[in-house]
């Protein structure tokens, strides 16, 4: 028997976080959902994420930075993007996200997707351990940047 693949969703919208850990966690999988990309962060040095899925809008318009920092950090998981208003694909650009679902959205799309890239991937790639790199970064990171996610 294989481990369930981990995901990580990041929104800050208290109720999609719900369904979407509902729905994966259903479809299978070990879900972690976090509201801020800071938080996020945290969990993508400590457990490593088989994928991600991110949440992009006007709220939400630090993903491509922390999705930089995670892959300069050494994760290279997949990433999907949840969007609802029309700067949707640019965002998607930014972010370099290996898919896209347009709210609303069904179960199963959600599901499909998240299969079809976690198939993708080679099982050595997954579930790999961070470079020591970021460990000791990490470590230091709030002293080099200020939270852009908070108010």
């Amino acid at each position: 028997m294989t481990n369930p693949a981990f995901i990580l969703v990041v929104d800050t919208d208290p109720g999609l976080r719900r369904l979407l850990d509902l729905i994966l966690t259903r479809g299978g999988y070990l879900v972690e959902a976090v509201e801020s990309p800071m938080e996020a962060l945290g969990l993508v040095a400590e457990r490593c994420p088989d994928l991600m899925i991110l949440d992009i809008g006007p709220s939400e318009q630090h993903g491509a930075t922390f999705v930089r920092l995670a892959r300069r950090f050494g994760w290279q998981g997949p990433v999907i993007v949840l969007a609802a208003d029309s700067g949707w694909r640019l965002g998607m650009r930014e972010i370099e996200a290996d898919a896209d679902i347009r709210k609303p959205f069904s179960p199963d799309d959600l599901l499909v997707s998240v299969e079809g890239l976690l198939a993708d991937r080679e099982p050595s790639v997954r579930r790999t351990s961070l470079p020591d790199r970021f460990f000791s970064s990490a470590q230091s990171l709030p002293r080099l940047i200020a939270d852009p996610y908070t108010p």
